[in-house]
């Protein structure tokens, strides 16, 4: 079992953290949905022509923790995009506006597909909680990790490891391409609770 530690983002900073013990395992099949609301409204497949997988990485507008991961996963796609992986960044919160996401994007110069979530629908399919919180789905749309980016967040710390003990998503990410068993695949995730989760 699993235990998330989510900070509820609070204006002016973060309460105590909340203690989430009760994560849903990882489904053994393919997740139901195949696709998802982009920015303009179209559908995009979750696992694109010619890609081997994706990762939802799921973020928020006001989440300080998911920002500061901003340029580790700029780095993340520019490494696997030449290794047939995509990276989405999925905003599952129904307040937020087609503005507000594409201002987010452009500040933190987050590069890639924003999948619009507002119903939430795609966060319960793959059970993800928090933000950030990644998500890896193989080609047949099954979840092979869900978990934090990597360790520089520990529970009941605000603070970022220099330098992080474990890269989680991309130790999984080189497994699952590898043909690999992911050895980790569920990790627990320090980051600000997704509305309604």
């Amino acid at each position: 079992m699993v235990a998330a530690l989510l900070f509820p983002v609070l204006l002016g900073g973060f309460s105590a953290p909340a203690v989430q013990e009760d994560r849903p395992k990882l489904p053994q099949g393919p997740i139901s949905i195949r696709t998802a609301i982009i920015l303009d409204g179209k559908k995009a497949p979750l696992i694109p022509a010619g890609k081997s997988a994706a990762v939802l990485l799921f973020v928020n507008v006001d989440c300080p923790i998911a920002n500061r991961y901003a340029p580790d996963i700029a780095n993340l796609r520019r490494s696997f995009a030449k290794k047939g992986v995509e990276i989405f960044h999925v905003y599952s919160d129904s307040s937020l506006t087609k503005r507000a996401i594409q201002r987010h994007q452009k500040d933190f110069s987050l590069g890639g597909t924003a999948l619009w979530d507002k119903d939430l629908a795609l966060a319960k399919a793959v059970g993800a909680q928090a933000t950030p919180e990644a998500v890896v789905l193989d080609k047949d749309r099954r979840i092979r990790y869900r978990g934090r980016i990597d360790s520089g967040y520990q529970p009941h710390s605000k603070e970022r490891i220099a330098r992080p003990v474990r890269k989680d998503l991309e130790l999984a990410l080189t497994q699952l391409l590898a043909g690999k068993k992911i050895v980790l695949p569920s990790t627990e995730v320090v980051g600000c609770r997704l509305a309604g989760a």
